[in-house]
């Protein structure tokens, strides 16, 4: 009995012990409303004052240690705050926070699509002749190709981006990787071709979205296929609008749904956030190569911008892309998938890159790295999942 006695005395102990700090904690951030999860979300402890951003994902990741009284505030843009306190938290049980939109509707003579599509026209245009010309932004990269929903490559690092604008406002992209880290499984050769396929995966290209008009939804011209619906938010006592759009019924040329973030004041685009919408599934194509059926089973785009006294700038951009191959002896899944988050954005004395990195994909440098960045920069730390890859 006394044995039955210290166990239970022991096991409480051990328990309050884990309670007490929390040595890696990771999160899912999703609308309480649609269940769908939210990018780019701050989620700050208070005490600490330490601060992550989630992913496309809406996952986030605290991989130090985390002190039972402290508090958690997760906000994001047309979202209300959420605070929770960390013991409050059941450490065993779902880690998923549920944030409500914070919305007020417009008055209805100002949500018809007309003065809608003039609002979206109007920010449009000022967001592409406003970004900043030439910049240098500094960040943190990730990508990484899963078959079958597990990892096959990873790739993380520290890389900058020379941004100059065209005449047609479009970007000039030059790109340079100053440390990154690799791993990969070993395939055997016709999976490892597979992949090679018309892969998504473009660290380059992702810089394209320095102008907001890189989304097939914001050419005009696309506008007749769409219905556009406007409601009027707060972020960070700042007035914004929230445009949402889905595809007209029947429209083969507007594959898209989701929702644009405009400042009120400036009506300069600030996040935009896009996947395919259920109805438009069927519009996605398949092609087919050497023996193989290539088909888009998803695709998401996430973009966020910074309005920085004269400046303005992107600060986050993340996509992701399903794809399913099918070949006489084949049938897999692929999902490509790559972010990155400013850490510096330079504006001054920016000048090209003499050597820029001009392969597609970050996994094809290989691992080359002088400091452990991904520790310094664990703002967007490594997941269960990856963490266990790496390992």
């Amino acid at each position: 009995m006394r044995g039955i006695i210290f166990l239970l005395i022991v096991f409480t102990s051990l328990t309050k012990l884990n309670a007490q700090e929390l040595n890696f904690f990771q999160g899912n951030i999703i609308d309480k409303n649609t269940s769908l999860p939210i990018p780019y979300c701050s989620i700050k402890l208070l005490n600490s004052n330490k601060t992550v951003i989630s992913n496309t994902e809406g996952v986030f990741v605290f991989n130090k240690k985390i002190d039972n009284g402290d508090t958690i505030l997760i906000t994001s843009i047309g979202f209300m705050p959420l605070k929770i306190k960390v013991k409050d938290i059941n450490i065993r049980g779902s880690r998923v926070f549920m944030l409500e939109q914070d919305i007020t509707l417009l008055d209805e003579v100002k949500i018809k699509p007309l003065v809608v599509t003039q609002v979206l026209a109007e920010a449009i245009k000022r967001s592409s002749e406003k970004y900043a010309s030439p910049i240098i932004l500094n960040g943190f990269y990730k990508e990484y190709v899963k078959r079958d929903s597990l990892l096959a490559k990873y790739a993380d690092g520290i890389i900058s981006y020379y941004i100059k604008k065209n005449k047609d406002w479009s970007p000039k992209i030059a790109l340079q990787i100053n440390e990154s880290r690799v791993k990969e499984i070993v395939l055997v050769d016709e999976e490892d071709k597979m992949n090679e396929l018309g892969t998504p995966i473009s660290i380059k290209n992702l810089a394209l979205f320095a102008t907001p008009t890189a989304s097939p939804v914001m050419d005009s011209s696309n506008f007749k296929n769409y219905k556009f619906s406007m409601l009027e938010t707060e972020n960070n006592k700042k007035a914004a609008y929230i445009i949402s759009f889905i595809p007209v019924v029947g429209s083969e040329k507007a594959l898209y749904a989701g929702k644009i973030y405009i400042d009120k004041t400036t009506l300069l685009i600030i996040g935009l956030d896009y996947t395919v919408a259920p109805i438009s599934e069927p519009y996605l194509k398949e092609v087919n190569l050497l023996g193989y059926r290539i088909s888009s089973t998803s695709r998401l785009v996430s973009a966020r911008y910074k309005i920085d006294d004269d400046n303005y700038y992107l600060v986050y951009v993340g996509k992701s892309f399903g794809m399913q191959i099918n070949s006489k002896r084949y049938n897999q899944t692929n999902e490509f998938k790559s972010e990155f988050w400013l850490i510096e954005a330079q504006t001054k004395d920016c000048v090209p890159f003499k050597n820029g990195y001009t392969k597609n994909a970050l996994y094809k440098r290989g691992t080359n790295y002088n400091t452990e960045f991904w520790n310094k920069y664990d703002f967007v730390g490594n997941t269960e999942e990856e963490l266990k890859f790496l390992k």
